[in-house]
């Protein structure tokens, strides 16, 4: 059991640095929150297939509340981070191209990202 734990204590850690991170949501920050996020639901994942199905370890109950209550908070930093850069989005959007005829930001062709890791 106190390996489960760890694992749910490294889990933990990883939601919290994501927390962390986005508090200032760049788009490369929110890669590096996207990366701790991996990495916490591996470590769930390991210490999951230690526990048993019904744990009566109270340090157990405890560690899963914390990582549940970090995932909610980093769940509405996430939804803040999203709600920001649209609302920046759409004021782009019409400072470059105006707007439609029903009064939207008109639309602009963005580039986009790519990725080669290797």
């Amino acid at each position: 059991m106190a390996e489960a734990l760890e694992r749910l204590a490294l889990a933990r850690s990883a939601v919290e640095q994501s927390c962390h991170l986005l508090l200032t949501p760049s788009p490369e920050i929110l890669d590096r929150s996207a990366a701790a996020l991996s990495r916490a639901i591996e470590e769930l994942a390991a210490g999951r297939a230690l526990i048993p199905p019904f744990p009566s370890d109270s340090g157990v109950l405890a560690e899963v509340r914390e990582i549940q209550a970090k995932a909610h908070l980093a769940g509405r930093l996430l939804e803040n981070a999203a709600t920001y850069h649209s609302r920046w989005n759409r004021i782009l959007r019409s400072m470059v191209a105006g707007y439609t005829a029903d009064g939207a930001a008109a639309s602009i062709a963005a580039p986009g990202r790519l990725r080669v890791e290797g």
